[in-house]
C-alpha cells in the first residue's frame, strides 16, 4: 500500500551523489541521483519506476535524490502526481533523510525513495492460492478486486496447504430498511461461518435498493452496530468496496468455525496426496480447540478422516488414532473438555466443552452488580467451570449510547480491584483471568494459562464502539 513519510533520520555523506547508470545489477539495491532540476529528477525517477515494474523487482530499490532544501515540497508534489500513474501492485514510500552532512548547515538534502513491485506475488495470488465460490456467484465476483484484497490481507502460499482455501460468499440484502439489513448481515455471519470448515472467508455484502440506503450509509451502520466484525476485517485482514457493483468485501479469519477438517488434498499436477503429518495435525487441532473455547463455543468437531490414505510412515489412520491416544489428553485442553465421542463412520470426533456460566445483569451500578458476579464465580469454581458470560442490559445505563463499551470495561476493572484487595487468596487461585468485552457483553475465562494475551491488555475503538481484551492476575500460583 502507498505511504509517505515526511521525516526520517539523517543520511551519512557517503550515501550521496553517484551517477545511477542505465541498468540495476542484482547486487545493487541503492541508486543515487545527482543534484538537478525538479523536472529532470522526476523524469529520471519515472524511468526507474518503469524499470522496477518491467523487471518485477520484489526487493525495494532505494533511490536517493539530492535536492535543495527549498525544493523538497515541490519534489514531493511532483512525485505524488507521478506515482498516481502507476497503481498497485507497484509499491512506493518516500522520506526526508535530512541534510547531506548532518554536522553542517548544508542546503543539500536527500529524499529517499523505496520502489518495488508485487507483480510476482500477484501472479501467485491469482494462480496458486485456493479459492472456493459457488458456481452461480462466480460471475458476480470482481476477481481483480478480490486479488488486490487478498494481496493486502497478509496471506502466504503456506496458508493454503492441504485442504485450506479462501471461501468467497456473496450476500445480497433484501431488507427494506436499515434494521432489516443489519439483521440479515448478523444472521448470515452467525449461521454460515461457524458451520464452515474453511479458515478464511471473503464476504461480499450488497445493500438492498428497496431500503433506499446508500452503500456508505450501510457501511456506517455496520461499523456502529457490528464493530467487532469490522475490527476483525480492518485490522486483521482488510476490506474493500467495489464501486461498480456496490459490494463491500470483508476478508475474515473464521474464528468461530465449529469444524476442523484435517483431510488433505490430491495435487493435480502430479497426483500426490498432500496431507498433514501427525505433528502438524496435532498442533492445528490444539490451536483450533483453544480458539473455539475462547470464543465460547459449546462444542466442536474435528474431522481426522478414516485413514483411507497411507501416510509418510506407511501407516493408515494415523490422525484418527493419535487424537484419542495423545491429543485429547494434552495438558493445554484436558481441563476444558467435558467429553468427546467418535463420529459415526469413524471419520472424526465430536468434542463437548465444560459448560460456561451465563449471567444477565439488569443494573449499571457496579456496587449492585459485583455481589451477583462474585457469587456466580464462586459457584463456577465449585463446579469446575471456568467460563463466565455476562449479558449487560444497555437500557440499564442511560450513558451506554454515548459511551458504548464503557459500562462493561468499568465492571471488569472494578471486579479485578475488588477481588485483589478484599479476597487476594481467592483472586490468586482463579488467576490468570482472560477477559473480552464489547458493548452488551463481558466474558471471563478463569485459570486461563493458555491465553493468547498473557499479561497484557489491548483496547480498540471503532466509531465509538469499544472492544477490550487481555489478561489480568498473576500466572504464578
Amino acid at each position: 500500500m502507498k505511504s509517505k513519510k515526511l521525516r526520517g533520520k539523517f543520511s551519512s555523506p557517503n550515501e550521496v551523489c553517484e551517477e545511477s547508470g542505465e541498468s540495476f545489477p542484482a547486487q545493487k539495491s541503492t541508486v543515487h541521483l545527482p543534484k538537478t532540476s525538479i523536472m529532470l529528477a522526476s523524469s529520471k525517477v519515472e524511468e526507474i519506476i518503469q524499470k522496477v515494474i518491467h523487471e518485477k523487482m520484489v526487493q525495494p530499490l532505494i533511490v536517493n535524490v539530492l535536492l535543495d532544501k527549498e525544493s523538497i515540497g515541490e519534489f514531493h508534489q511532483s512525485f505524488s502526481k507521478l506515482v498516481e500513474k502507476y497503481p498497485f501492485p507497484f509499491n512506493w514510500s518516500s522520506m526526508n533523510k535530512g541534510p547531506i552532512d548532518q554536522n553542517s548547515n548544508s542546503s543539500d538534502w536527500i529524499i529517499e525513495l523505496h520502489l518495488s513491485s508485487q507483480a510476482k506475488f500477484r501472479e501467485q495470488v491469482e494462480k496458486e492460492f485456493t479459492y472456493q465460490v459457488a458456481q452461480q456467484e462466480e460471475q458476480k465476483v470482481d476477481w481483480p478486486l478480490i486479488y488486490d484484497l487478498v494481496m493486502r490481507a497478509g496471506f502466504s502460499l503456506e496458508d493454503f496447504n492441504f485442504n485450506n482455501s479462501l471461501k468467497i460468499r456473496l450476500l445480497e440484502l433484501q431488507g427494506e430498511n436499515e434494521e432489516e439489513n443489519m439483521a440479515e448481515i448478523r444472521q448470515f455471519l452467525e449461521t454460515k461461518l461457524p458451520k464452515d470448515s474453511n479458515p478464511f472467508h471473503i464476504v461480499g455484502i450488497k445493500v438492498s435498493k428497496a431500503s433506499g440506503l446508500q452503500p456508505g450509509q450501510l457501511l456506517h451502520s455496520f461499523l456502529l452496530k457490528e464493530s467487532h466484525i469490522y475490527n476483525e476485517a480492518l485490522f486483521n485482514r482488510g476490506m474493500i468496496h467495489d464501486h461498480k457493483s456496490d459490494y463491500f468485501y470483508l476478508c475474515l479469519d473464521n474464528k468461530k468455525r465449529k469444524i476442523l477438517d484435517l483431510h488433505g488434498k490430491r495435487i493435480q499436477n502430479n497426483g500426490n496426496y498432500d496431507g498433514r503429518t501427525a505433528k502438524q495435525a496435532r498442533a492445528e487441532t490444539l490451536d483450533f480447540i483453544l480458539q473455539a473455547y475462547e470464543t465460547f463455543q459449546d462444542e466442536v468437531t474435528v474431522l481426522t478422516g478414516r485413514g483411507n490414505h497411507i501416510g509418510s510412515n506407511g501407516q493408515k489412520g494415523v490422525l484418527y488414532a493419535a487424537f484419542e491416544k495423545e491429543w485429547i489428553n494434552d495438558e493445554s485442553i484436558v481441563s476444558i473438555i467435558k467429553k468427546y465421542h467418535p463420529l459415526s463412520g469413524n471419520g472424526g470426533y465430536k468434542i463437548i466443552f465444560v459448560k460456561s456460566k451465563k449471567l444477565g445483569l439488569s443494573t449499571a451500578r457496579n456496587e449492585e452488580a459485583l455481589p451477583h458476579v462474585k457469587k456466580a464465580i464462586s459457584q463456577m469454581i465449585q463446579k469446575r467451570q471456568s467460563r463466565l458470560f455476562l449479558q449487560m442490559d444497555p437500557k440499564a445505563d442511560p450513558k451506554a449510547r454515548l459511551f458504548p463499551g464503557n459500562q462493561e470495561y468499568k465492571l471488569m476493572t472494578c471486579l479485578a480491584q475488588d477481588l485483589s484487595l478484599k479476597e487476594p487468596a481467592f483472586f490468586k487461585s482463579i488467576s490468570p483471568i482472560s477477559f473480552y468485552s464489547k458493548p452488551g457483553e463481558l466474558r471471563f475465562i478463569f485459570n486461563h494459562r493458555n491465553s493468547r494475551y498473557p499479561g497484557s491488555m489491548s483496547w480498540g475503538n471503532c466509531f465509538g464502539n469499544s472492544i477490550n481484551e487481555g489478561t489480568i492476575g498473576s500466572q504464578e500460583k
